[in-house]
């Protein structure tokens, strides 16, 4: 298996085009924002949400206000919101 690693732009990009079609993504985690919880090299499975609630817990893929596509764990939930 290759080892091939993606820029950030390349990685954004292409998992955007995955999960719009509805399919999951895997990839590593880099950084250590979400210890204890997420290690960088822990591998990360998104999957796109199909009108499941978000729920305490969860790990979401959110796109910060630059653009950036960033994991983090849901703290706090309203629960009139639903995806």
């Amino acid at each position: 298996m290759s080892d091939y690693r993606l820029n950030g732009i390349e990685f954004q990009g292409l998992t955007r085009q995955i999960l719009y079609i509805g399919c999951g993504v895997r990839f590593q985690a880099c950084g250590g924002s979400m210890q204890p919880f997420i290690h960088a090299k822990d591998i990360l499975e998104i999957a796109p949400l199909t009108g499941k609630q978000i729920k305490y817990g969860d790990v979401l893929l959110v796109e910060s206000g630059e653009g950036r596509l960033l994991a983090h764990r849901v703290v706090k939930t309203n629960h009139r919101n639903s995806v």
